[in-house]
């Protein structure tokens, strides 16, 4: 990657404005930020074709970017209801509603926000080969480790999100780097990724040239 998280947020103060959704980027939680990028109009709520377009920018195949469209909003439009439970029959996301799921690393905290001890003991714990780095087979040693007893919802959860993960990055070397990790809570790596997919001619639909670009008005 030719840019690292912190180097790409730095290009994001620059060029990009103010989301509509709640206001200036600094106060959002890592979780809605994580949630942003699958937002491109700014406007709150991630549609079925919102998700399925933001696989499609990071590089996922088609049958993949189907598949996460029924997997999320199946799992994340009902809860994130304004008027729950009467169910949105869009299946839109409100991403002020947003919560965690149960199984998880523990790098979001019940707010949404940040959990730097908890990221930090993900690599304490697992990263055996290299301080700062993930095997594939130690990522998936992360994933089991994760898992809370009678939680199926939370382990079908995390272990979508560590698959898609792997397929995100790909790693030629089978290594996960930290700093990239972290960038996928707030979600800085989704808009490197994208714009590295558009260098490669990957096609960007309409209405997400900003956020292939790195920032949204």
């Amino acid at each position: 990657m030719s840019k690292s998280p912190k180097e790409l947020n730095e290009v994001k103060g620059t060029q990009g404005q103010k989301s509509q959704t709640t206001g200036p980027q600094n106060q959002r939680t890592f979780l809605e930020k994580h949630c942003d990028f699958f937002d491109p109009d700014g406007d709150g709520q991630i549609w079925p074709m919102d998700t399925f377009f933001g696989f499609w920018v990071l590089g996922f195949s088609l049958p993949i970017c189907l598949f996460s469209v029924f997997a999320i909003h199946f799992a994340f439009s009902w809860p994130t209801q304004h008027w729950f439970p009467i169910p949105d029959l869009f299946w839109r996301i409100n991403i002020d509603r947003i919560g965690k799921h149960g199984s998880d690393s523990g790098a979001y905290d019940h707010d949404g926000g940040f959990d730097k001890n908890a990221f930090d003991r993900m690599f304490t714990r697992n990263a055996k080969t290299h301080k700062d780095l993930l095997t594939g087979r130690e990522l998936l040693g992360l994933m089991l480790q994760n898992k809370v007893i009678y939680d199926p919802f939370g382990w079908f959860g995390g272990a979508f999100e560590w698959l898609s993960v792997y397929l995100l990055f790909w790693p030629r070397d089978n290594m996960f780097r930290q700093e990239d990790i972290r960038g996928l809570y707030d979600g800085s790596t989704f808009y490197e990724i994208a714009r590295e997919q558009k260098k490669k001619g990957r096609y960007t639909p309409p209405g997400w040239e900003d956020t292939v670009s790195g920032f949204r008005k």
